[in-house]
């Protein structure tokens, strides 16, 4: 690789970052200096790579620099007040492009020059999600080195709802029609989300520029480890991830409650939302054969999983991009060699089918999810993992490391 330094605008908090770490590991393997303007938040199940490691420089987010009159998140907000405020003046006076643009102008002079003081040498800038693109790009074309957009998203449709979409598609709108253009790669992790991407950036947008696109797998890196067998007869539920209102988890609660068979199913999950949070358990609270936990540390993550059998994802498919989620987590249990059981997203489906590792239900409703449950047995479970076993050799971080490796390098 010709490049020494990286620089990574992070979208998240990046000591939970799993694809940041990903990233990072890949470059520091490679011998490569990292530096990271991201939000820090240390959490008992933080990724401990970050800290441990002198290549790597993280700066915060300007959470701490009186200098800096705004923060990114109070830019997204003050940015829609602002316009939502004089709506009915502006319509006579100035578009809303050229309002945002007058706030971006005043928002990128600050943060970017900033950001541009306190760093000297870099040759490659990586942008996490959508939102921190301006501020790649004014880096990027100030210190006249190369950008790489990296999407785990489909962020034109984050959230399905008509609220959301009006209090943030007009920001997301801005940042593409004005900062698209400097980007020289685009990353994304599936062929269902390039289609989106492309149909709303060249027939939404109308944009004219011939993108270049790269599809690089969101999977995590290979474990040497081996299916666990079952035992005792009792199947070993589990689900590692986000509990949110939105995935509407209760149903599969509710599907699992209706088995007969002898089963413990235990939750590893991060929840912002204590009122849900507490409704789930609510649920559950008398019967012993479920178990919520606190999250572990993400190096820990596919060893705890390995001690089950099921992975469960039931993902309500309430946006375009639970619709066609491939899902991190269906990889995440792979690696782990367990069995899945999963609802017909479009590439959760795909992937489980294809490798024959689980069963996908025939729709998202609760009996579906149990009828689909209640045809598991201790040897096609058994089988599943073995087949698992065998996927987990090739879905893997370090397959597609390669070609993240070769795409920097050409660049």
């Amino acid at each position: 690789m010709k490049s020494n330094t990286f620089l990574i605008i992070n979208d998240s908090i990046v000591n939970t970052d799993s694809t940041i770490y990903r990233i990072s590991k890949s470059l520091i393997n490679n011998n490569k200096n990292i530096i990271i303007i991201s939000k820090t938040q240390e959490t008992p199940y933080s990724i401990t790579f970050f800290n441990e490691n002198e290549k790597i420089k993280i700066l915060p987010l300007l959470e701490n620099n009186n200098k800096i009159k705004f923060k990114i998140w109070k830019i997204q907000i003050s940015l829609n007040k602002f316009y939502n405020k004089i709506k009915k003046y502006i319509n006579s006076i100035l578009d809303q492009k050229i309002t945002l643009y007058l706030e971006y102008l005043k928002y990128l002079k600050e943060l970017s020059s900033y950001y541009i003081k306190n760093i000297n040498n870099i040759d490659i800038i990586i942008v996490k999600g959508l939102i921190n693109l301006p501020l790649g790009a004014t880096i990027a074309k100030k210190k006249k080195v190369p950008l790489v957009l990296y999407l785990i998203e489909y962020y034109f449709d984050e959230f399905e709802n008509e609220e959301w979409k009006k209090q943030n598609l007009p920001l997301l709108n801005f940042i593409a029609q004005n900062y698209l253009n400097y980007v020289n790669k685009i990353i994304l992790y599936d062929k269902e989300i390039e289609f989106l991407y492309k149909e709303y950036i060249y027939n939404v947008l109308k944009l004219n520029k011939n993108f270049s696109f790269e599809i690089i797998k969101n999977y995590p890196f290979y474990h040497d480890l081996q299916p666990k067998q079952i035992t005792n007869n009792e199947i070993k539920f589990v689900y590692s991830g986000l509990l949110a209102p939105e995935r509407k988890l209760e149903k599969m609660i509710f599907a699992l409650k209706k088995l007969k068979n002898n089963f413990t199913m235990t939750f590893y999950g991060i929840s912002y939302d204590k009122n849900y949070l507490n409704y789930l358990r609510s649920l559950v609270n008398e019967d012993n054969r479920f178990c919520f936990l606190d999250p572990v540390p993400y190096e820990k993550l596919i060893e705890t999983l390995n001690q089950y059998d099921v992975g469960l994802n039931y993902l309500e498919p309430n946006n375009l991009n639970h619709l066609h989620a491939t899902t991190y987590k269906v990889s995440e249990y792979i690696q782990a060699r367990l069995a899945l059981v999963g609802t017909p997203n479009t590439g959760m489906k795909k992937i489980i089918l294809e490798n024959k590792v689980g069963l996908v239900s025939s729709d998202f409703s609760i009996e579906s999810f149990y009828k689909t449950l209640n045809k598991l047995t201790p040897p096609l479970i058994m089988n599943f993992k073995n087949n698992s076993h065998q996927a987990a050799k090739k879905l893997n971080w370090n397959n597609e490391e390669k070609k993240l490796i070769n795409l920097l390098n050409n660049l």
